[in-house]
């Protein structure tokens, strides 16, 4: 956000010296990039926002997959045995093609 401000405060004293341009046209610039402030304006909760960036093709989702399975042991207090089982190790996959078309899309 501090880009946006800088650029905010370097183009003020060039519309207030600028005679060129109508000041209609300045107060709509700065007013779009306010919207670069707090681009999730109005979505308030982040199932809002993650909401927002899927149905515009701008969110990836990674697809969980098993990688092997580690032992482990789970302690029975009624038997007082521990009895060995299997839990997933689970890695992430995001698709690089669903990644660049996502940000192909935002251009």
């Amino acid at each position: 956000m501090k880009l946006v401000d800088d650029l905010i405060d370097t183009l003020k004293p060039i519309s207030e010296a600028s005679k060129a341009v109508n000041d209609d046209t300045w107060n709509a610039l700065f007013s779009k990039l306010s919207l670069y402030r707090n681009p999730f304006s109005g979505l308030d909760s982040e199932y809002m926002q993650l909401s927002y960036l899927e149905k515009r093709g701008m969110l990836v989702r990674s697809d969980p997959f098993v990688i092997s399975n580690k032992p482990k042991f789970v302690y029975n207090k009624k038997t007082s045995q521990s009895n060995q089982m299997n839990e997933a190790v689970i890695g992430e996959y995001a698709s690089i093609e669903k990644t660049t078309l996502a940000c192909a899309c935002t251009w």
